[in-house]
């Protein structure tokens, strides 16, 4: 830190060296656990990758944040939880958070992912991560008998798992032309209503409609009409930035 004072006599400078410490704030996220002697959780599956483990014994919770799981932001990955017992089957809770903003916590709204009904069976399902997220963050399993898990925690009776979460942003795909009418067989002077279906999200349609009345357009979905007898063509060009468009032709598609 610097200071520089003047009056009318002149001026002084007094200069401190590391004067001031800035200490980063440390977050970290709530203790939860259990207790796995009788039943803990065997497996946790997300796409692709399945995590095996067994009892943690008294301690009632692993770290295994040095496992990743991973999925696009929008997409809705499978999920399969299986428990495992060392006396009889019991039925638990199963529950799934997901930290999306990276804050060291599960408390904001939509971060608790999945709730299983009261079960001693493996649970599956699917939940859809928000759209236009890119980071790496935590994923925390909670299994506990009779009754459903909640944040920061402890319990008599089964088990916690935390894991990392990679979330990626999506990789842009080339667009897919596709399309359909509403009716392909018509009377003279009747118009057509024509619906792209194209895939990966085109920014731009060009039609082509020998024939019709127009004979092109950009729109989306475009109307079009046929004033005379015959079989006409159809093709739909889908266009996407950075890709080559996609060209879609249907022959003799309208009588």
């Amino acid at each position: 830190v610097t200071l520089t004072v003047t009056n009318a006599s002149g001026s002084n400078t007094k200069s401190v060296d590391n004067y001031i410490t800035g200490n980063e704030i440390i977050r970290e996220y709530c203790g939860s656990k259990g207790s796995a002697a009788e039943e803990w959780i065997a497996s946790v599956s997300l796409g692709a990758l399945i995590q095996n483990s067994g009892s943690s014994g008294t301690t009632g919770y692993e770290d295994f944040t040095a496992v990743e799981f991973s999925a696009e932001s929008g997409q809705s990955p499978a999920f399969k939880l299986t428990p495992a017992f060392s006396k009889n089957p019991r039925t638990q809770f199963w529950r799934i958070w997901i930290d999306y903003n990276g804050d060291s916590d599960f408390d904001d709204t939509g971060e608790l992912v999945f709730t299983s009904s009261l079960t001693s069976s493996p649970v599956s399902g699917t939940f859809v991560i928000p759209q236009g997220l890119n980071l790496t963050t935590r994923m925390r399993v909670a299994m506990k008998r009779g009754a459903l898990p909640v944040l920061c925690e402890t319990f008599t009776q089964g088990e916690v798992e935390d894991y990392t979460f990679r979330i990626l942003a999506p990789v842009p795909e080339p667009p897919v032309a596709e399309f359909t009418a509403e009716k392909t067989n018509i009377t003279i002077g009747e118009s057509v209503l024509f619906t792209d279906l194209s895939q990966n999200e085109p920014t731009s349609w060009q039609w082509s409609f020998p024939g019709g009345s127009p004979s092109s357009s950009y729109e989306k979905n475009p109307k079009v009409s046929y004033n005379l007898p015959g079989e006409y063509d159809v093709t739909l060009e889908a266009g996407k930035d950075g890709f080559t468009p996609s060209k879609k032709i249907k022959y003799k598609f309208i009588i």
